[in-house]
């Protein structure tokens, strides 16, 4: 599987890291700080045994990693929109290569509907 097809799947990629991270963290603190019998912190606490601190320190820099990936993924897909939408001619070409990065950024799809625009505009 190549680069454009991995950039297909990053926001499911990039949610899916998130939830991970968020319940490592959750985790974490509860074995540390808290440290109940709880069936699911007993049995974190021994898979973890004395990297409990080392993997919340994993998770809060994984989660904030992948939090700013699935946030910007949203930024760059309403600034795509944005610029695809101008009912200008002059305002598409002026913003036609930031629109190429935004829709190579984002994958196949947004690449598609930047051609399709191109097309309508009759642009090469």
């Amino acid at each position: 599987m190549n680069w454009k097809n991995w950039r297909h799947y990053i926001i499911h990629i990039s949610l899916l890291l998130v939830i991970i991270f968020f319940l490592l963290i959750f985790l974490s603190i509860y074995a540390i700080f808290i440290n109940s019998s709880a069936p699911i912190v007993s049995s974190y606490n021994n898979i973890s045994g004395d990297w409990k601190s080392w993997i919340l320190g994993v998770s809060f820099l994984g989660f904030f990693i992948s939090l700013y990936y699935f946030i910007d993924y949203f930024k760059k897909l309403k600034k795509f929109k944005e610029l695809i939408n101008s009912d200008s001619k002059s305002k598409f070409i002026s913003n036609l290569k930031e629109l190429e990065i935004i829709s190579y950024q984002l994958g196949p799809k947004y690449k598609d509907q930047l051609e399709n625009k191109k097309k309508y505009w009759k642009i090469q």
